[in-house]
């Protein structure tokens, strides 16, 4: 479900020679082995259920992914929902560029 949500961002690889690297996680996973594999990386694609955002973000500073050379893209259709304001930041630590879109699918289009 997620890989057909993004299917155009894994497609970037072939035109621009960037890496995308693909992690798949549930909401009782441990959120540190996933942020420690990407250690280093500054931009970040979240593609995750509604109610996780919040938990998965502020596990993400100690690994030095919510500074301010940092963008994280979220493709949650309903991240107002998340609570937002519950993010443990600060301008130190939490300096990182969140930007969030919402995809929509166009009906006239055949599938």
């Amino acid at each position: 479900k997620a890989a057909a949500r993004l299917q155009d961002l894994l497609q970037l690889r072939e035109v621009h020679n960037d890496v995308v690297r693909v992690r798949k996680f549930q909401k009782d996973d441990d959120y540190r082995v996933m942020w420690k594999s990407i250690r280093g990386e500054r931009r970040v694609v979240l593609d995750c259920p509604p109610g996780m955002l919040v938990e998965l973000l502020n596990s993400s500073s100690e690994f030095g992914l919510t500074g301010q050379f940092n963008h994280i893209f979220l493709t949650n259709l309903e991240t107002y929902t998340d609570h937002l304001e519950e993010l443990s930041a600060d301008n130190e630590t939490f300096a990182v560029n969140i930007t969030a879109a919402r995809l929509l699918l166009n009906p006239d289009t055949p599938a």
